[in-house]
């Protein structure tokens, strides 16, 4: 009885890992078959990089005017 016991579960094993790699290559085949067009999202990627860059400079300007104030009221505060 154990013996067809292993016997079914190694036979339920090998059919899933054989299924499993059909389905995998069944999808990448299909992957490989439908163009997708990326060209816009290109576009959006480079617009992003370029309103991200002009962010951090104001970010950057924005903390060396904060840093410029806290110097200022340090030396009112002191005097």
């Amino acid at each position: 009885m154990k013996q067809l016991s292993s016997r079914f579960t190694t036979a339920v094993r090998n059919a899933a890992l054989v299924g499993g790699i059909a389905v995998f290559s069944a999808g990448q085949a299909m992957a490989a078959a439908i163009p997708i067009n990326i060209e816009g999202i290109q576009e959006q990627i480079t617009a992003g990089g370029t309103s991200a860059g002009t962010v951090a400079g104001y970010v950057a300007l924005a903390l060396a005017v904060l840093a410029c104030a806290g110097v200022v009221f340090g030396m009112l505060r002191k005097a």
